[in-house]
Formats: C-alpha cells, sequence, structure tokens
C-alpha cells in the first residue's frame, strides 16, 4: 500500500463517527490483517449497502428497503407510510439513526422522527444538517405538524443546534393572530431527567421516559 492510497483510506475512515487519526490508523492496521476474502467480502458488502438500507425521503432515517405496491423501492419507512398508526402529529428531532433506535427501543414515544446526522459545529461545514433542517421546516410547513419535540443530546453542540432550531420555528410557534389563541406549532425540548453531557444514545429507558414526559 503506498503512502498515498494509506492516507485515502485514513480520510475515509475518518468520516465515520467518533473517529480520529488514530484509530483510522488501527483499523487499517488490522484490516490488513484480514484474509483476502475477509477483505472482498466487507468491500463487497460496502458496495452493495444502499440496495439494503436507504434513507427514509420523509424523516431521514436509515431503514431496511422494502418494495412498494408497484415493485419499485419505497421511497419512504414504515413509520412514515400515511396507512402507519404512528402519530403524525408529532416530529422528535435527533441528531443520529443511534439515538432514535434507542427511543424506540424503550417503547416510550409513538410519534415521527427527524433524523439531522449529527449537530452544528461553528467550527465545521455542516452543509448536511443544515439541509436537513431545512427540510424539516418543510415537513412543518405542512400543517399537519402539531409539536416538534428537541432530543438532541444536552451537550455544547446540541445545545446549539436546538436553540438554532427553536430560532427557525419561531415564526411557526407565534400565535395566529394578534389577538392571540392558540400556538401555530409547538416547540419542546426533553426536560432535564438527561444530565447535562449525556449522549442519548446511552440513555437509559427510565431516564428517557422521564425527559420526554416531563418536555417544555
Amino acid at each position: 500500500m503506498s503512502p498515498n492510497s494509506f492516507n485515502d483510506l485514513k480520510e475515509l475512515l475518518e468520516k465515520l463517527p467518533g473517529i480520529g487519526p488514530r484509530q483510522a490508523s488501527r483499523f487499517i492496521w488490522a484490516m490488513l490483517d484480514f484474509e483476502p476474502k475477509e477483505r472482498e467480502n466487507m468491500a463487497s458488502l460496502i458496495n452493495s449497502l444502499d440496495q439494503h438500507l436507504k434513507r427514509c425521503g420523509e424523516c431521514l432515517r436509515a431503514h431496511l428497503a422494502t418494495k412498494s405496491p408497484s415493485g419499485d423501492l419505497a421511497t419512504v419507512c414504515s413509520f412514515c407510510q400515511p396507512i402507519s398508526n404512528r402519530d403524525h402529529s408529532k416530529i422528535m428531532v435527533v441528531e443520529r439513526d443511534s439515538d432514535l433506535l434507542n427511543i424506540e427501543k424503550s417503547k416510550i414515544y409513538g410519534g415521527l422522527y427527524h433524523v439531522l446526522g449529527g449537530a452544528l459545529d461553528l467550527l465545521e461545514k455542516d452543509e448536511g444538517v443544515r439541509k436537513s433542517i431545512k427540510f424539516l421546516k418543510v415537513r412543518a410547513e405542512s400543517g399537519k405538524v402539531k409539536e416538534i419535540i428537541l432530543a438532541l443530546s444536552p451537550v455544547k453542540l446540541g445545545e446549539f443546534t436546538a436553540g438554532f432550531i427553536e430560532k427557525v420555528f419561531e415564526p411557526f410557534s407565534k400565535p395566529a393572530s394578534p389577538a392571540g389563541g392558540s400556538q401555530k406549532l409547538k416547540i419542546s425540548r426533553l426536560a432535564r431527567g438527561l444530565a447535562t453531557g449525556t449522549d442519548l444514545e446511552y440513555a437509559d429507558e427510565t431516564t428517557l421516559k422521564q425527559a420526554i414526559d416531563n418536555r417544555k
């Protein structure tokens, strides 16, 4: 392996969440000890990944690719299908698919989701996250959504992202008329059952239930 190919592979591995230069290098050295067939199998599985997993066209979560009645691959997941028994008036905003899976495992929430793909960081380009927030705004403009629940990790970047989203949706949450009345859209955050610095992915069921039930 030439220095260039090593560095190219290392840079690709660093795109994975939580993987820095040191961990990426360790992965490469470990894969070097794989049997050739194992490396071939890994490459084949990566190349065919989008044939088995898709991003939902609504909530952006990863889901198993299924065929629609017409025979084409479904563009939306089972949660977002109009015939699903989920509460379509609520959208819970999470950073990652792993956060969504943890909440689903607890069986304490029955609404829809919106996966941002990360958190906003002023020091880095977050085009994907910003694009996801813009799409969330489009979903809210449909008029079917009554509440957006910000379920972001209570860390610095999560708090900044939540504040940014609240600012984006501020016009939606004002009373429909100067005279007052009910709000157009409720924006809520998980209650402080989640300790500051807690990663939502690792929160236990009881903590999640308290945080969701007591959201403000």
